[in-house]
Order: structure tokens, then C-alpha cells, then sequence
């Protein structure tokens, strides 16, 4: 030795450190579930403990790196989204685009997915689809009431109000209910 104190790290090697754990703990989190750039920016941003905070250029230059390796993709992940939504819960075009936006993707990229989401579902058939999902846990009750609850069901759910009331009175047998305004 020859009396000089230890090296200390730089600040070009805080940075590397910086980004290596970033890269590390990105990766554990699309491990878990995929996420928007946006979500996954946000989600690095946020300090745990003691962890130093990381710049934002530091968050952006790790999230590029993964958009680059095909890692975070924002159209796939709206079309996955939009695919089991429309498929499984028979949401509508609303609920959707805002569900979209939630998880951080970009309002252009949300409505274009919304667009081709339902470019080939009428709004009477997502309707109709919807109401036969919802429909059995209704059954139960007096037509009337079970009506208005489905309908309250399908609007939240973002289906278009003309095409949920069509659905809702022809199911419910309940002639002009189409024509009503809807009042909770």
C-alpha cells in the first residue's frame, strides 16, 4: 500500500450502480405482470426505504433500454388488456378506454386499441353479450328490479345506453323500457 486512501466510486459509477439496480428491479416487476412505460416509470420513480431516489433521466434511460428489447411493449399491452376485457367481462367501449388509461397507456394508443376493439361488435351484440353474463345473478328478483340493476350493471361497464336498454327489454320482456331515461 502505498498511503493513498481507498478509491472512492465516481459519479459515472453511481450512475451504472444506479441503473443496474433500476434494470434489476424493473425486471423483477415485469417478472410479475406486464406494465405501460408510463406505469413502469412511475413505479421506479418510487423510492423504497432507504434506496436513494434515481433521476428521472436514469428511470427513462432504463425503460428504454427495455422498450428496446421488446420488454415493455405499450400496443401489445393494450391489445392484451382489450382482448380479455371485451372476451371475458364484455366491458364497453368507455369502461375500457378508461381502464386503458389507468394502467398508462397513451390516449392516442387507448383509443385506436378501443376503435379495433369493437370495430367488428355491434353495439346491440356487446350488449346482448354483457346482459347474458350478468342476467342469472338478477334472476331471482322481480323482473322489474332486475332490470333496472343489469342496466345499472351494463352502463357502468361502459356499454353504450341505448344498445344496454335494448338488451335489458328484450330480456326482461319489459316493452318501452328502451325508450325510458334512466334514473337510478
Amino acid at each position: 500500500m502505498n498511503g493513498s486512501s481507498p478509491r472512492r466510486p465516481g459519479p459515472a459509477s453511481d450512475e451504472v450502480n444506479m441503473r443496474a439496480r433500476l434494470r434489476e428491479r424493473a425486471l423483477r416487476l415485469l417478472d410479475r405482470r406486464p406494465y405501460s412505460r408510463a406505469a413502469l416509470e412511475a413505479r421506479l420513480l418510487r423510492t423504497r426505504g432507504r434506496e436513494p431516489s434515481p433521476s428521472p433521466e436514469d428511470v427513462v434511460a432504463v425503460v428504454d433500454e427495455l422498450v428496446t428489447a421488446g420488454l415493455v411493449d405499450d400496443q401489445a399491452l393494450a391489445r392484451q388488456i382489450a382482448e380479455r376485457r371485451v372476451a371475458e367481462r364484455a366491458e364497453g367501449p368507455a369502461s375500457l378506454y378508461a381502464r386503458l388509461r389507468a394502467r398508462g397507456i397513451p390516449a392516442g394508443l387507448a383509443r385506436q386499441t378501443v376503435e379495433e376493439a369493437f370495430a367488428e361488435i355491434p353495439p346491440d351484440e356487446l350488449a346482448r353479450r354483457a346482459l347474458e353474463r350478468v342476467w342469472p345473478r338478477y334472476a331471482h328478483l322481480p323482473r322489474a328490479v332486475a332490470a333496472r340493476r343489469a342496466l345499472a350493471l351494463l352502463l357502468r361497464r361502459g356499454i353504450p345506453a341505448d344498445a344496454a336498454r335494448r338488451a335489458v327489454a328484450h330480456r326482461a320482456g319489459m316493452e318501452g323500457l328502451e325508450t325510458e331515461p334512466y334514473n337510478p
